[in-house]
């Protein structure tokens, strides 16, 4: 069972003083994998899915339209470097020389899960799983389970024409979480074991935008019903005026920039595509699309918004009432005019720890929201075929380290930190911070309190450490079961979260 704490807000804390709460955004590492075969369409590629296999090889599933939506896959020893095998599966322009693999819909763009410890109950069929949108049927959208062997052939669940899966008002992107597998902690305000993420509709001021929903499944004997049985999806996160405020001025400047070729204040506002949930410890984080549409594009007999995208981050503690972190600033921001990323970030992976390092990828596109001047595409086209400018859109990646959210940071003046009463459960105590100028103390506390004998202080902590273990004059083991407070004394130092471990 993991026991992390991070410190993105006052949920376990007690008090705090001298302290302030930074966020942290990723660094970008740059575009890793584009459209360079011939069976790929050169104009971009997107929607990255990544897992770890058990064997450490990273897995990708993306997407390419040569012809039509096409599911490709490649894989990666280190996560910069990804190689795309032929499989020999699907056709593409006639050939099965490709990397497609084999689909009843688009996989995703929700997480792909390996779930090996389901097969004995829902059958080694179903050990990779996602949500996917299927349309058809009686239903304009919807999106149902699919499930595969080997993560090269897909299926759907029995009499999947019949089943409405998540549908009653969805739109057509939507994310996926496997619950007692991101999140081992068993608690009872998570809903199910399956959590999906549509997206809604909500009115909010002048606008019907697009939000997040959120529903649930619960794995049941039968496998037949596996994934099938889904709520009606319930609102969780809408845009309200103050992101609107925000998106009038990302807006103004893309304009000005030439990112955007339409921008009429009149139409402009904010909207939320879908978000990509995961957990940490006792806590879920989401990657939330910003989408800021400058016009309505109807009005001007062309197809749907115009806009761009980026990429906030918001948390969660029971999957239902959500909260941004950062006071709304990009977790992945868009890029200057002319980079590949600079219009569009927006179905970001799952993020997966590379040694020391956790990697994100997203779709980074210099494509605005669909509706763009046909003249510009129509010439970016060509340059592209001429192989003088990068593709529309590309997979890029953005690299943190593990658990680096949110910080407890102090300065010259000694700060602290006491977190709410908890018991003991293990036996080691292991913290992630950054004190490469300064240190960090830790001192037991009893539930009322006072310093504990023997655990008054802990050793000094210095320098950057992911997990550090902290150490006392007497062992942390002589304490497992007793209900305990910590008390953190930082200076010059940025404590991110800490964890009990045997």
């Amino acid at each position: 069972m993991e026991n992390k704490r991070l410190f993105i807000d006052d949920f376990e804390v007690e008090s705090i003083q001298n302290l302030t709460r930074t966020f942290h955004p990723p660094e970008k590492v740059g575009t890793v994998l584009q459209p360079d075969r011939p069976w790929e369409d050169k104009f971009g590629c997107a929607c990255p899915m990544v897992i770890r296999h058990p064997d450490g090889r990273l897995k990708m599933w993306y997407w390419n339209s040569k012809g039509d939506l096409n599911d490709l896959y490649a894989t990666s020893n280190d996560g910069l470097q990804w190689d795309k095998p032929i499989l020999n599966l699907a056709e593409i322009d006639g050939s099965t020389e490709n990397n497609k693999v084999k689909t009843p819909g688009r996989i995703g763009p929700g997480a792909v899960f390996y779930c090996p410890e389901s097969t004995l109950s829902e059958g080694e069929d179903a050990l990779y799983r996602t949500v996917s949108w299927i349309p058809g049927g009686e239903w304009s959208q919807r999106y149902l389970p699919i499930f595969s062997a080997d993560g090269f052939t897909w299926h759907t669940a029995e009499n999947a024409e019949t089943e409405p899966g998540i549908s009653d008002g969805v739109g057509d992107t939507g994310t996926f979480l496997v619950a007692d597998d991101a999140f081992p902690m068993m608690r009872d305000d998570v809903p199910g074991r399956y959590i999906a993420f549509p997206r809604l509709h909500a009115t909010v001021g002048r606008f019907r935008r697009r939000s997040v929903g959120m529903t649930f499944a619960n794995s049941l004997p039968n496998r037949a019903r596996l994934m099938l049985d889904w709520p009606r999806p319930n609102l969780v996160l809408a845009p309200d005026l103050i992101d609107d405020e925000m998106a009038r001025e990302r807006l103004d400047k893309a304009y000005a920039d030439g990112i955007i070729h339409y921008n009429d204040p009149a139409d402009q506002h904010c909207e939320f595509y879908t978000m990509q949930p995961w957990a940490v410890g006792n806590v879920f984080l989401g990657a939330l699309y910003v989408f800021d549409v400058s016009m309505d594009m109807y009005k001007h007999s062309m197809w749907n918004q115009h806009g761009i995208m980026e990429t906030q981050l918001v948390y969660s503690r029971d999957l239902v009432h959500w909260d941004r972190l950062g006071d709304r600033q990009p977790w992945i921001a868009r890029g200057e005019a002319g980079e590949q990323d600079c219009a569009m970030i927006h179905f970001d992976s799952v993020p997966i720890r590379v040694g020391e390092w956790m990697y994100q990828y997203y779709s980074a596109g210099n494509l605005p929201h669909p509706s763009v001047d046909q003249q510009w595409l129509i010439e970016q086209h060509r340059l592209i075929e001429a192989g003088k400018r990068h593709p529309l859109q590309a997979i890029g990646c953005v690299r943190f380290r593990p658990d680096r959210y949110v910080s407890l940071a102090a300065g010259n003046r000694s700060g602290r930190v006491i977190t709410q009463v908890q018991t003991v459960e293990d036996s080691r105590l292991l913290v992630n911070l950054n004190a490469t100028d300064g240190e960090l103390i830790v001192s037991v506390l009893t539930d009322r309190g006072r310093p504990l004998k023997g655990y008054e202080r802990s050793q000094s902590i210095r320098g950057g450490h992911i997990e550090a273990a902290v150490s006392f004059p007497e062992p942390l083991a002589d304490l497992i079961g007793q209900k305990v407070k910590l008390r953190f004394t930082l200076q010059n130092a940025e404590l991110f979260s800490y964890s009990w471990e045997n």
